[in-house]
């Protein structure tokens, strides 16, 4: 109980005090992580992938088909940046600026180009500090004093940016609601604290790999003679400088025996499959050769990145299945029919879960649209955006509706083409009219066929 608390003060503690450390600790996290990369784009896919964005003005005039490809070149990408956007830091924050033509376009500003904090709604955006939550307000002033009145139904707090990388005006729109106890409130914020703790053992495991794939082997000298030998050879009754010069030449006869040996493993590596850099060493004549002892890797790396997938699918509201393509291994395994049961109405309850995620999130791309149409254009004829969800509906259910004609061809082939990336076969509505028409036919033609037969076999 005393870590937890400890982690959740630390917690705290970077959150509000050292802002610029849990940005950048963000910045890494949306940029170096493969799982959180693969959840991002299943959510730009999910969200924007059904018909992208789609405009309609009063009854129902669509844009025409120039400007029509003007928002899919520049409406599309700025909903993707406003996804990672809302994810990183809870808000979007863009300007509008002009692209090659001279027309105004609006842009996501890049983390880390801007620094920001929670004010009040009233308070102009003037260059302040990064986090101010603590520090003794500045006296209001008759301006304030004046402009309070007519702000009364603009919300209490807002979020204040500033960036020294942009000159032109920066628009804000709130994703979540800012906290005056908290500046970032990213959705990604509960992955922090496991993301380093991961990356600290991902460290070690790599460390402990180098370490373990360099040679270490040592050398120790150990003369083996026995006594009996020595008594036999008579070594201990000869003159020492007798000896002294036979041990030399001993030591000669063995250093060019090693030379020798030493040219033929050079020789043997070029039929060889070893790498070029690969050392063959002989050991000299009476040493043994000990190796050094290995580092142990972190153990049970793979389940912590298993359970760091599961927190991002959990963080982004995605089913964990989805994210790591292969249901059976995160569900546990499914022995039996119960078990199976269990699983899909357990994969039921998450695919909901991620339509009322991309439902929620679309609601905000529209009404980002609506602003920055507004900004640009105006509200002349009434624009309203829309940006469909793809359906979350697995294969087999989609199937059986398209067999019972519940939905339409057309419903089917977005379908398809949204999630699978193919539409529905031209020859599609015919074949199943076929299978309809042979399913209600066969059973009257095989009794006809029984009659037939019958009547054969009482004439013959």
């Amino acid at each position: 109980m005393q870590n937890l608390c400890e982690g959740s003060s630390a917690w705290r503690s970077i959150n509000n005090s050292s802002l610029s450390e849990l940005i950048r600790n963000l910045a890494i996290l949306i940029h170096d992580e493969p799982v959180v990369q693969n959840a991002i784009r299943i959510l730009q896919n999910y969200c924007l992938g059904a018909g992208g964005v789609q405009l309609r003005y009063a009854k129902e005039i669509t844009p025409s088909p120039n400007f029509q490809r003007f928002i899919d070149k520049y409406f599309y990408p700025f909903c993707k940046d406003a996804i990672v956007s809302y994810l990183a830091v809870g808000f979007v924050p863009y300007r509008l600026r002009k692209n090659d033509k001279g027309g105004l376009v609006p842009e996501v500003l890049p983390l880390g180009t801007y620094t920001w904090h929670v004010g009040k709604s009233n308070q102009s955006n003037l260059a302040t500090p990064w986090n101010s939550i603590g520090k003794p307000p500045a006296a209001p002033s008759e301006t304030d004093e004046e402009s309070s009145g007519s702000q009364d139904n603009q919300p209490l707090l807002k979020y204040i940016v500033n960036s020294a990388y942009c000159k032109e005006k920066i628009y804000v729109y709130a994703f979540v609601s800012p906290q005056i106890l908290f500046s970032c409130t990213s959705p990604l914020a509960s992955l922090i604290q496991p993301f380093m703790a991961l990356q600290h053992k991902r460290d070690c495991a790599v460390r402990a790999d180098a370490f373990n794939s360099k040679p270490a082997l040592v050398y120790e000298q150990s003369e083996k003679l026995l006594i009996n030998d020595v008594s036999n050879s008579g070594l201990a009754l000869q003159n020492p400088k007798d000896i002294e010069g036979k041990s030399s030449l001993d030591h000669k006869n063995i250093a060019e025996r090693q030379v020798m040996l030493q040219q033929l493993m050079e020789e043997s590596k070029h039929f060889s499959r070893l790498p070029g850099e690969s050392i063959s060493v002989i050991a000299p004549k009476n040493h043994s050769v000990h190796s050094l002892e290995k580092a142990l890797t972190p153990q049970e790396l793979m389940k912590d990145e298993l359970q760091f997938s599961r927190l991002v699918g959990t963080a982004f509201g995605i089913p964990v299945s989805l994210l790591l393509q292969g249901g059976n291994v995160v569900g546990g395994g499914s022995g039996g029919g119960g078990s199976n049961q269990h699983f899909w109405e357990s994969m039921e309850g998450s695919n909901r879960f991620l339509l009322d995620t991309c439902k929620s999130i679309n609601r905000h791309l529209e009404e980002l649209l609506y602003e920055v149409h507004k900004e640009l254009y105006g509200t002349q004829g009434n624009p309203r955006f829309s940006i469909p969800v793809v359906p979350v509906i697995p294969f087999e259910t989609l199937l059986m509706a398209y067999e019972s004609q519940i939905i339409d061809d057309k419903c089917i082939s977005m379908v398809l083409k949204a999630t699978w990336g193919f539409g529905l076969g031209e020859e599609a509505g015919k074949a199943r009219a076929e299978k309809r028409k042979a399913e209600y036919v066969m059973p009257f033609k095989d009794r006809k066929d029984s009659a037939n037969t019958k009547k054969a076999n009482k004439k013959s």
